[in-house]
């Protein structure tokens, strides 16, 4: 059951609203776990929980605890469940290499502020 709370805003109608639900237990620590979102109307707000809800529920991913991580960690996260599949050992040397690389410049940068890569469009 969500619940909802209006709170004083500096937008045309003074207020938004801020939709809070209940979230699946943490499955590590067992904790109880909310989500909230805020928006301009009610049915916004209620939106943007149940979406949070549906991408927690098919991909295990909290939006945000997930951007407050620095792209380190989650550039060696992702080497090595890269490494984990069916993938020479050569591949993984040069993916170590071009991290190293990048996190001389983004080592401590959040992964929301990274900008994304224009490779691919090059390539095109």
């Amino acid at each position: 059951m969500a619940y909802f709370r209006k709170i004083p805003a500096k937008n045309k109608q003074g207020y938004k609203w801020i939709c809070v639900t209940d979230a699946p237990p943490d499955p590590v620590t067992g904790e109880r776990r909310q989500i909230s979102r805020r928006a301009d109307s009610k049915k916004e707000a209620e939106a943007k929980v149940d979406e949070a809800l549906r991408k927690l529920a098919e991909h295990g991913i909290d939006e945000k605890r997930v951007k407050n991580l620095p792209f380190e960690k989650v550039a060696w996260e992702w080497l090595d469940v890269y490494s984990r599949g069916s993938v020479k050992a050569s591949p993984v040397r040069v993916r170590t290499k071009e991290i190293k690389i990048i996190l001389r410049y983004y080592a401590k940068v959040n992964i929301d502020k990274v900008p994304p890569s224009n490779a691919s469009k090059d390539a095109q």
